[in-house]
């Protein structure tokens, strides 16, 4: 790590292994007790919002104990990834779901090798600019993400207020021919 965290690599150690701690086994941990009092929407939001939340802090720590507190602001951060797959799961025949999960794999593999090298790319194109900017960008996808699953409720609302609607008036007209 660059100035002004130049960490020897006991003390990033130190932070990966914080981190997966509080990410994956307090965070874990947790969503059995949010799963009983959230629905998985509100759960994926709080997801989002906390992964937001993780990079903005990390873009602007300007010490140690603010990087040390990113992984509890970002504790609820991998709640999307997690619970969005359960979803699809269950959305998807038994016979269909090795394909399905194969293909996330790989989906995930392609992402990721571009991803690492796109962001090393534009890490080195603006660290002179601004260090901590990757992170904004990075907390940036999480809020196009948040947004787009913002539409699909927004969508599905009114899909079903549309059925709703529908019914009722098969109700009134079915009334209306009693009388």
């Amino acid at each position: 790590m660059n100035s002004p965290f130049c960490w020897n690599a006991v003390l990033i150690g130190l932070f990966g292994a914080l981190r997966s701690f509080v990410q994956m086994i307090v965070g874990i941990g947790i969503s059995r007790l949010l799963y009983k009092c959230m629905s998985k929407r509100a759960m994926i939001i709080l997801g989002s919002i906390s992964a937001i939340g993780y990079y903005m802090v990390t873009a602007v720590a300007i010490n140690d104990i603010m990087i040390f507190i990113t992984p509890a602001v970002g504790l609820f951060g991998t709640y999307p990834i997690t619970i969005i797959r359960a979803m699809m799961s269950q959305y998807t025949p038994k016979d269909k779901q090795g394909a399905m999960f194969g293909s996330l794999a790989a989906i995930d593999a392609v992402c990721s090798l571009i991803g690492s090298v796109a962001s090393n790319v534009l890490y080195g194109a603006t660290v002179s600019i601004y260090a901590g900017l990757i992170w904004v960008v990075f907390g940036g996808f999480h809020l196009a993400g948040l947004l787009l699953f913002g539409l699909l409720l927004y969508k599905e609302a009114a899909e079903k207020k549309k059925i709703e609607d529908s019914k009722t008036k098969d109700v009134k007209l079915v009334y209306v021919v009693k009388l």
